[in-house]
C-alpha cells in the first residue's frame, strides 16, 4: 500500500492530511451511494418491467419515440439487473461476516469475471440509453422545425425510426468490444488459509487469491482512452441535449401561437410536451455531465499534477453519481405516465378500460399536427 507522500508527492503534510480526509470521506460516501443505487434497483426494477411490457403492446409501436423509450427502458433494466447481481452477493457475503470479517474468503475467479463483464456492460446500457435519448430529442427538433420534410415526417413512423435506433445502437456496441479485453484476471500473493476460528470451511481448506490488472495493449493508451469516452459518450450528449431541446421550446412556441391564431382557441398540449422532453433532458443532462467533466478532470490532473492520491479523489467523486442515473432510469415510468395519454392509454387497455383519455390533442394545424401524432401528452 502506497503512504501518503507517495500518493501526493510534492504536497505539504498540511495538504497531505487534508486531501487524505478528503479522501477518506468520499470512500464513506461512495459505499453509501451504492447502497442506496442497489436499493433504488430493487424498487425499480419492478416498475421498469411493467414500463418496457406498455412500450412494447401493439398500438404503442407505431411511433418512433416509442421505440426509443423501449430502447431506453431495456438499458435501465439491464443496468438495474448487473447493479443487483454484482452487489447482492457482495452484501450478502460482508453482512454474513460482520462479526467475524477475518472469515471471509476472497473472490473467485469467477466473481471477479462476473463483475468486470458486468461492469462493462452495465457502462455499455448506460452509454447507449444517453445517445437514444440525444437522438430522440434530435429527431423530435427536427420534426417540429420542418414538419411539411416529408423524409423528416418519415421518422415519426417506427418502422423508419428504427433505423435510426439501429445506426445508434450498432457503432456503440462494436467501440465497447475491446473494453471486454482490456483487463486480465491473475493470481496474486500466497494462498488464503481461512483462520482457525473460521469453522464454516473444511479441513485443510485454501483458496488462491485473484486479482486483475490491466493488459500491456490498454497500459499507454489509459488516458487516452479514458479523455475519449468522456467526449463522445458525455461531453458531446451533454451539449447536444440542452440545445435540441431549447429547439424544441422554441418550435412548439411558434407552433403554438399558429395554432391558437388559426383556431382561436388555447392548447396545453405543447406546454405539457416541453415539460416532458425538458424533464427528460435535465435528467439526462444531470446524470451525464458530471461524468464528462470528471473524465476530462481526471487526464488533466494525471498530465498536469501527475498525483495518484488526486486520481484517486477524482475516481472517488465519479463513483457518487451512477446513483443519479440509477435514479433516473427508475422514474422514466412514471414521467411517462403523468404526461403522456397514449401511454396512459395503453395502460388502461392492459387492464380491460379502453376509455380513450378526453383531453387527448388532435390539432390540424400541420406544426401542431405533427408534434401530437410524434406523442401524445395532455
Amino acid at each position: 500500500m502506497n503512504s501518503s507522500n507517495d500518493l501526493y508527492p510534492g504536497f505539504s503534510d498540511e495538504d497531505i492530511k487534508f486531501w487524505t480526509e478528503i479522501d477518506e470521506l468520499l470512500a464513506v460516501l461512495s459505499i453509501l451511494f451504492n447502497m442506496l443505487s442497489f436499493l433504488i434497483s430493487i424498487i425499480g426494477i419492478l416498475p421498469t418491467i411493467f414500463h418496457i411490457i406498455v412500450l412494447s403492446r401493439k398500438s404503442m409501436r407505431t411511433l418512433t419515440i416509442n421505440a426509443f423509450l423501449l430502447g431506453i427502458g431495456i438499458c435501465d433494466l439491464a443496468r438495474m439487473m448487473f447493479i443487483i447481481m454484482v452487489l447482492g452477493p457482495l452484501y450478502t457475503e460482508h453482512f454474513s461476516h460482520l462479526e467475524h470479517p477475518e472469515c471471509m474468503s476472497p473472490n473467485y475467479y469467477s466473481t471477479i469475471l462476473f463483475a468486470l463483464i458486468s461492469g462493462f456492460t452495465g457502462k455499455l446500457v448506460e452509454y447507449l440509453s444517453i445517445w437514444l435519448a440525444v437522438a430522440m430529442a434530435i429527431i423530435r427538433s427536427l420534426v417540429i422545425k420542418y414538419p411539411l420534410n416529408s423524409r423528416i415526417s418519415d421518422l415519426i413512423e417506427s418502422k423508419y425510426g428504427i433505423r435510426v435506433l439501429f445506426l445508434i445502437t450498432l457503432p456503440i456496441i462494436i467501440l465497447s468490444i475491446p473494453k471486454y479485453f482490456r483487463y486480465s484476471i491473475q493470481p496474486f500473493g500466497s494462498l488464503w488459509v481461512p483462520p482457525q476460528n473460521c469453522t464454516d470451511f473444511p479441513k485443510n481448506y485454501f483458496q488462491i487469491q485473484y486479482t486483475y490488472v490491466e493488459t500491456h495493449i490498454f497500459e499507454k493508451s489509459t488516458d487516452f482512452l479514458t479523455g475519449m469516452e468522456g467526449v463522445l459518450y458525455v461531453i458531446i450528449p451533454s451539449i447536444l441535449l440542452p440545445i435540441s431541446t431549447l429547439i424544441l421550446i422554441f418550435q412548439l412556441r411558434i407552433s403554438r401561437k399558429k395554432s391558437e391564431a388559426l383556431r382561436h382557441t388555447s392548447n396545453s398540449g405543447g406546454d405539457r410536451t416541453t415539460k416532458l422532453v425538458t424533464f427528460m433532458t435535465i435528467s439526462f443532462t444531470i446524470s451525464t455531465a458530471p461524468f464528462g467533466i470528471l473524465h476530462l478532470v481526471k487526464v488533466i490532473v494525471s498530465e498536469a499534477i501527475g498525483s495518484e492520491g488526486m486520481n484517486l479523489i477524482v475516481d472517488r467523486i465519479a463513483s457518487l453519481f451512477p446513483l443519479i442515473i440509477t435514479i433516473n432510469g427508475a422514474i422514466h415510468f412514471f414521467l411517462c405516465y403523468f404526461l403522456s395519454s397514449q401511454y396512459r392509454d395503453a395502460v388502461r387497455e392492459m387492464f380491460g378500460r379502453n376509455k380513450k383519455s378526453k383531453n387527448s390533442i388532435s390539432l390540424q394545424h400541420p406544426a401542431m399536427s405533427t408534434v401530437s401524432t410524434f406523442v401524445k401528452v395532455e
